[in-house]
């Protein structure tokens, strides 16, 4: 048991479904915070959307309460515009499919924001913005099947809303990726491009990732070589979380951003007894390919939610060598 933000020195946090969902804070999260902050642990907020610039988020961030400067954002839009910055010259024109925060990024790097139609870009950037159209996407794909560098923020197809889920950068990345025959390069999360930046940027040397989804956020640790906490605050259920395959499952697990500054176990340690996994007096067994879950008795009756329990279910999981298809007894 241990709790984190005494034990890491940074901790790289996503935002959407973490800190926020749209303009409100997740339930905790900003005292979460600033309880890590007092405890002498930095934070950097990490995230895939593209939209909008640092300062911007920074500024939604402070409007939270949160205490943070504007360096202490990187975006996936950043890490693109790097990227390009690093294969082509100083000034050279990049077409952009996206928001604000894609262009400011590209012109931050050196190089000049154009619309994907212009027959200067030589290379084409998609990130996140709520008003790309077909048109844009149409000549997006003119333009990286005539040869243009085809570069994405982020691969995301999904994005959370408060009015529920809405389709991602991503999904609008793929509609030119099929239409072209093109593959993109990248920037974003799962590549672990981003989280290396961060971790160079603050010159840490013993970092925790912090997301809600498990193909970008866990994934990108993974590759990146970083400690992951997953949340259940954001677009994983406790079922997906514990039926994540290889490659794409936390170290630990909690309800939310409170499981930063409360003791944590790692999946790792949950002890098995016999055929069972137990802890805090959950347990979970294998029926077939099934996890049982079970919930301690003073909770019999209640509704089984408790992380607990999700915890146990995910060291059940893991521990086998076929893959586990499903999960009863967890209500989260």
């Amino acid at each position: 048991m241990a709790v984190l933000a005494e034990f890491f020195d940074l901790a790289l946090i996503d935002l959407d479904g973490v800190v926020y969902v749209g303009p409100d804070a997740v339930p905790g999260s900003v005292d979460a915070i600033a309880q890590s902050h007092r405890l002498g642990l930095r934070t950097a907020f990490v995230t895939n959307n593209a939209g909008r610039p640092a300062s911007q988020v920074a500024d939604h961030l402070r409007s939270l309460g949160i205490d943070v400067q504007d360096e202490d954002v990187v975006t996936s839009a950043m890490a693109a515009a790097d990227l390009l910055a690093h294969r082509l010259p100083a000034g050279a024109a990049i077409g952009i499919v996206g928001g604000v925060g894609v262009s400011a990024s590209v012109e931050a790097a050196g190089l000049r924001a154009v619309a994907p139609s212009s027959p200067e870009a030589v290379a084409i950037l998609m990130g996140f913005g709520p008003d790309i159209s077909w048109r844009d996407l149409a000549e997006a794909t003119y333009a990286v099947a005539a040869g243009a560098l085809f570069v994405a923020t982020n691969a995301d197809r999904t994005f959370p809303t408060p009015r529920g889920i809405a389709p991602g950068s991503g999904a609008f990345v793929a509609a030119v990726q099929e239409a072209s025959g093109v593959t993109p390069l990248v920037a974003g999360k799962p590549e672990p491009t981003l989280y290396r930046n961060a971790i160079d940027r603050f010159e840490a040397k013993n970092a925790l990732v912090i997301g809600d989804r498990l193909d970008t956020d866990i994934a990108g640790a993974i590759n990146a070589g970083l400690t992951r906490l997953l949340v259940l605050s954001g677009i994983c259920s406790a079922k997906h979380a514990v039926l994540a395959p290889v490659g794409q499952r936390p170290d630990l697990i909690a309800a939310d951003l409170q499981g930063l500054v409360t003791e944590q176990v790692f999946i790792r340690d949950i002890v098995r007894s016999g055929q069972q996994w137990e802890h805090c007096g959950w347990s979970a067994h294998l029926e077939d390919s099934v996890v049982v879950v079970t919930a301690p008795a003073r909770a019999q009756g209640q509704s089984a939610d408790g992380v607990d329990g999700v915890r146990c279910a995910a060291a059940a999981a893991w521990a086998q060598e076929d893959q586990v298809v499903d999960v009863v007894g967890l209500d989260r």
